[in-house]
């Protein structure tokens, strides 16, 4: 198995996979958005941490995890 590595730099737009754990406990899940972006990455804490700029209402952590991040192939308004 061949394992990609991704790394991003402060400034990148990432789109955002959001997982069901993140949500609080006792939330319909069928409603909740599946992936958010573009967005800015704010900071980076390791290879694996990032600091996340999310839009306005999603009240979530603003860190993820690499594994959660995917490169922005759309257009910057």
């Amino acid at each position: 198995m061949k394992i990609r590595e991704k790394e991003f730099q402060v400034g990148d737009l990432v789109m955002v996979y959001l997982r069901k754990e993140i949500f609080p406990a006792k939330t319909d899940n069928k409603l909740n958005m599946k992936k958010i972006g573009p967005c800015r990455i704010v900071r980076k804490f390791s290879a694996n941490g990032y600091e996340i700029e999310l839009p306005e209402g999603i009240e979530i952590s603003p860190i993820f995890n690499v594994v959660d991040l995917y490169p922005y192939k759309g257009t910057e308004t």
